[in-house]
Order: structure tokens, then sequence, then C-alpha cells
């Protein structure tokens, strides 16, 4: 019984080869491995982002006999939708079916998650009315992954439609709802959608978390609107939140994009001051910021290394070849360019 207690502990917290050990155990023990355990390592495996392990525990299951329970199967779309495998997920909701199990409100769920994955908002709201049909009634975690679907499609009118009617549905929003209003608004460039998303948390009782400052300084940034930015930065620290590499990063872009050098290189100055080590990203913002004549002079009188060049190379190459997507679709420009940094 200790040995099955360690093994769900392990699938909680998602230590996957953990599980895999103790179920060995269980099995030399010769402990019966009914569908539970084997659902467990579905999990598991799900939570690890381990899509092909979690099949094959699922067909390890079926081959000794046992059926597969609607656990089962939603754990393997979980599995699916970690990694933004959409059409996988939904497979293997038609499996669910065609063996004539019925799907929960869970499964429904972790569809609306897999399409905000894959970035489709369109199949994120197709699943999530789908959900509705069956008669599940959509809760907070339902609403949030449909309205960061829209965030991932700059559809900032869609993400607060479903806000008003996450609210008509007597369903309470929280930070998360809100933060990701923020960065949908964030990411079209409404500042004054922004700042509304960004008072309602006082509205609401909510307290500001590190993503709400980041959205609104990576904003402020993107428009080079330096006070504004000066001021997020300032007023995030106040509220304890010690500013990360990528904190200085975006407080470097909105320098940038406002051509202010001499701020450009207080940054990297208070950066390496307080130990925070500069990244390709904060090196190549200063040597477009700098210009390559002093941008080279400060590299050299701080000695900063030539390896940190070298990042600056491969960041430069992947940012070029983010550019081809940013022509395709303007929309997404900020997200295609810096989204993995920001």
């Amino acid at each position: 019984m200790k040995l099955i207690r360690k093994l769900y502990s392990a699938k909680d917290r998602g230590n996957y080869k953990l599980a895999v050990s103790l179920f060995t155990k269980l099995q030399q023990e010769g402990i019966k491995m009914d569908i539970r355990k084997f659902t467990a390592m579905i999990s598991v495996a799900a939570k690890a982002g381990r899509t092909k392990d979690a099949v094959a525990w699922f067909d390890k299951a079926v081959a000794v006999g046992l059926a597969p329970n609607v656990v089962s199967y939603t754990s393997v779309m979980a599995a699916a939708a970690r990694t933004g495998q959409l059409s996988v997920a939904e497979q293997w909701l038609t499996k669910m079916q065609e063996a004539a199990v019925k799907p929960t409100r869970i499964s429904y769920k972790t569809l609306v998650n897999a399409a905000a994955q894959s970035k489709n908002y369109t199949a994120a709201a197709a699943w999530f009315c789908a959900m509705q049909d069956a008669s599940f009634a959509p809760d907070a975690i339902a609403y949030n992954n449909l309205i960061n679907a829209a965030r991932q499609d700059c559809n900032l009118e869609a993400a607060e439609s479903w806000y008003t009617h996450m609210c008509q549905a007597s369903v309470q929003p929280d930070g998360f709802t809100l933060n990701t209003l923020i960065a949908t608004a964030a990411a079209c460039e409404d500042i004054k959608a922004a700042l509304r998303w960004y008072k309602e948390f006082d509205v609401q009782g909510f307290e500001r978390e590190r993503p709400t400052y980041t959205s609104m300084l990576s904003l402020y940034a993107s428009l080079g609107h330096v006070r504004q930015a000066e001021r997020v930065f300032s007023e995030m620290q106040l509220q304890g939140f010690a500013p990360q590499v990528i904190t200085y990063n975006t407080l470097l872009k909105a320098y940038h994009v406002a051509e202010l050098p001499d701020k450009a290189e207080e940054v990297l100055r208070k950066m390496l001051e307080i130990g925070q080590r500069p990244t390709a990203v904060t090196l190549s913002y200063l040597r477009k910021t700098l210009g390559p004549a002093r941008y080279k002079a400060l590299r050299s009188n701080l000695d900063l290394g030539s390896r940190l060049d070298r990042d600056i190379g491969q960041f430069q190459t992947r940012e070029r070849s983010n550019s081809v997507k940013k022509l395709r679709n303007a929309a997404f420009k900020e997200e295609k360019t810096w989204g993995r940094f920001l």
C-alpha cells in the first residue's frame, strides 16, 4: 500500500521517472495492476509532456485486458494539449466516443486548452460551445483558456466579449483572467484597454502579479513610451517583484525604440552592479541602441567577453528568420520576435 501511495504522489508531482520505477516495483511484488494504476501512469506522462509515453501506457492497459475509463482517455488528451497537438487531442476524443465512453467537462476543457496551446482561437471557441451543447457549464478555467486563445489570435474584441459572457454566467474571474486580458491588449498595442484592465484589479480586489507589470512594461516598451515604462518598472519593484533579466531587457527595448543610448547604458551598468548576467538579447539591444562604435568601446571597457557576442550572432540569426513571419502577420510582430524572451 505504501508503494501505491508513493505512485499516486509521484503522479501528482509529475515525476515520471519515479512513477515508472514505482510501477515496476509494484509489478515485481505481484501487486494487481488495475486501470487506476495504468491511468496514473498515463497522467504522469501527460504532466511531463510525454505524449508518446502516455499513449504507450494506454496501449499497455488495453493489451493486458483492461478497459480504459474517461480519465484514461482524457489524460492522453491532456498530454497532447500540453504540447499543442490539437488534432491528436481531437482524435482521442473520437476514440473515447467510439468506445462508448462519455466525455466529461474536463474532456472538453482539455480540448479548449489544446486549441489555445496550438494558437487556434476558432477551434477553442468551437470546443467551448461543444462543451455547452453537451450540457456542461464552463468554469473559470474553461473561460480563461478561451480568453487565452483569443490572446494568441490577438483578438481583443473576442477576449473582452468572453469576459462579459463569463460575468453574465456568474463565473468569477480571477487574476489569471485579468492578466490575460492585459496581455491581449498589450499584444494589440491598445493602451486604453490595457489600462482599463490594469485598473480592474482594484475593482475586483485582486493583487497585481509579475505578469501584470510585465505586460504593461512590454506594451510601453514597444511604443517607446519611456516615462510610463519607467513608472511601471519602479512600481513593480515597490510591490516586491525584483527585476529579472527579461525585465531589464524589456526596459532596454523601450530605450531602443525611443533612441536613448545613455539610458540603455545605465541599464547595463545597473545589471552588472547587482550581478545580473546580460544575455544575447541584452547585448543585441545595446548594440542597436548605442551604435557599433560606442557598443564596442563599452564592451571592451566592461570586459563583457566574446562568448556573449557569439550568442548575439545566434540571436540575430533567429531574429532575421522571425522577420519573415512578421511580414506574414503584422499583428503578431512582437510575439513572433520577442515572445520567447519577454
